[in-house]
């Protein structure tokens, strides 16, 4: 019996698969992610945001890119020595590092936009969140979320394809010059 229990759910698995299989690759492609990041705490699930967003967890997506965004604000704030003012939000500490040219203004609108797209009502599950069209806030904030990572992680291959931060105080550099790197290729 738990074999055909086993079956009968790999076989349902494989048709919804196969069904919404075109659509995970549309919303996959027309994703213009960062394909490499540092191997930080915030990497892996940096990756699942666009994953769920592939697969059509857009109600998650939404969830994760804000708690994402939030960690790489901590990260370059802690990166530039730069300090929490005592009831400091993320959004005021990401416009006073952009004032202090630490963050561009497009890495502050993306992060704006992300924090704005009914962060509270999603992290308490307030009633709104019923009524929200999820799968646009999903794609807009996992482009915002390639913004933000493009800004910090931006980097080039070199000779011998080794990867070249443009940024290396981002970058946990080894001394012989190795970089550990969480890579999203497909």
């Amino acid at each position: 019996m738990a074999d055909e229990g086993r079956e009968m759910l790999r076989e349902s698995l494989l048709s919804q698969l196969n069904q919404s299989l075109d659509d995970r690759v549309d919303r996959y492609l027309s994703v213009n992610h960062q394909w490499v990041t540092g191997n930080h705490h915030f990497a892996h699930a940096s990756s699942e945001c666009l994953d769920l967003y592939r697969d059509g967890y857009f109600l998650s997506c939404v969830v994760v890119t804000q708690a994402v965004s939030d960690g790489i604000a901590k990260f370059v704030a802690e990166c530039n020595r730069v300090t929490r003012q005592e009831g400091e939000t993320n959004q005021r500490l990401v416009r006073r590092m952009q004032q202090q040219g630490i963050v561009l203004c497009p890495f502050a609108k993306a992060f704006d936009r992300i924090q704005c797209s009914f962060r509270n009502d999603y992290h308490h599950m307030n009633p709104p969140v019923g009524n929200l069209d999820h799968e646009v806030f999903a794609k807009r904030n996992i482009f915002d979320l390639a913004t933000i990572e493009r800004e910090i992680f931006d980097c080039s291959i070199g000779d011998g394809g080794t990867l070249v931060p443009k940024n290396l105080l981002y970058w946990d550099i080894a001394p012989d010059g190795t970089v550990p790197a969480f890579l999203r290729l497909a």
